[in-house]
């Protein structure tokens, strides 16, 4: 009897770690000869010697935006048998992305990334491309998006959040009061953060209040200008201590508020920014900190992604992407995160020159 349960644990133990391991690795199931890949489930077939890849950034004409093409395109170069795709949004908002989206979904991509703008809307714009079996790799984009294969992120989201708010407490004690912006409340990730942020806070530091309600967060659509009116209402409403977003187009803007309404010293702007921005406000003592990210990398890593997936090739926590942040990613059931994230402080802010 004893053999017989000690044989039934053994098992349990097994299918426990095979269930385990699967969880953190992607594989796709196709039919594949030397040179061509088929999805059984759709009948695509792809030349495996010319996988194409197209992208769907959110804007164009900043280094933020455009080091997408960048990354990808140096991908390209690198790579044997793929050829890049670049579809940005002409302006900063759901209707110019939605326009770039179908003008990428016409040249009918064997993988497509995006960074949903509206994420309602572009999951619904998929289901041509899902229903052809063309691999879809999301950044920014959230888990009920029902169209997207797979996620791609930097980093994973909660712990960089959390990072942020114990590094409030570190920094000003734990009774402080914040407010939060998204750059657009469509943006699903950006919202995503913000409710980290609040519950991490609320269940961490009962001294730590936010002047708004759960998700009603401000909006400042990643415009610095924007982001500075909103900030000089919220100053001259409420007694805050902390301006934070996750949006790095509106970090600026609300440092500027607290330094022109001349409280610079006794409340401080910090969140993502870029390192131009950061040196600007860390010089003038309006950021608390900062941290960036490049998020050409992200491109560059979900292209090689792609790429492998469409392949049939198995990828797997601790595989190298081929891109700095990626070089040992993490897979957890449908999403890839690597580690691309930086502090940014006075000392540090020279050596970045974005």
């Amino acid at each position: 009897m004893k053999e017989v349960l000690s044989l039934i644990l053994a098992l349990c133990l097994l299918l426990t770690m095979s269930c385990a391991m699967a969880e953190d690795v992607i594989a796709r199931d196709y039919e594949r000869t030397e040179t061509t890949a088929t999805d059984p489930a759709t009948g695509r077939e792809v030349d495996l010697n010319n996988i194409y890849v197209a992208a769907v950034n959110k804007s164009m004409g900043s280094f933020w935006m455009d080091g997408a093409n960048t990354e990808g395109t140096a991908w390209a170069g690198r790579t044997d048998g793929v050829t890049w795709g670049y579809f940005p949004a002409a302006t900063f908002d759901a209707a110019a992305q939605m326009s770039a989206l179908s003008d990428a979904l016409a040249t009918d991509p064997d993988v497509l990334l995006i960074s949903p703008t509206s994420g309602e809307a572009v999951n619904e714009a998929l289901t041509s491309a899902k229903e052809k079996g063309t691999v879809v790799i999301g950044w920014e984009a959230t888990e009920d998006l029902d169209n997207f294969d797979y996620f791609i992120e930097p980093f994973i989201g909660k712990d960089y959040v959390e990072m942020h708010v114990d590094k409030i407490a570190e920094m000003l004690g734990d009774d402080v009061t914040y407010c939060l912006w998204v750059g657009k409340l469509t943006t699903p990730y950006q919202v995503l953060w913000c409710e980290y942020f609040y519950d991490y806070a609320t269940e961490k530091y009962p001294n730590m209040t936010c002047v708004l309600d759960r998700g009603a967060w401000l909006e400042h659509n990643d415009d610095e200008e924007t982001a500075y009116e909103s900030a000089k209402q919220v100053l001259m409403t409420y007694d805050v201590d902390v301006l934070w977003t996750p949006s790095s187009g509106g970090c600026l803007g609300l440092a500027r508020a607290i330094e022109d309404l001349g409280m610079t010293g006794n409340v401080y702007a910090c969140g993502q920014s870029r390192p131009s921005a950061s040196k600007v406000a860390l010089d003038a003592g309006t950021y608390l900190f900062s941290t960036v990210f490049y998020p050409g990398a992200v491109w560059g890593a979900a292209a090689e992604a792609g790429r492998r997936i469409w392949a049939g090739e198995e990828l797997k926590t601790g595989d190298d992407l081929g891109v700095f942040g990626f070089n040992s990613i993490i897979v957890d059931g449908k999403v890839i995160t690597g580690t691309e994230w930086r502090m940014i402080t006075s000392e540090n802010v020279g050596e970045y020159d974005y």
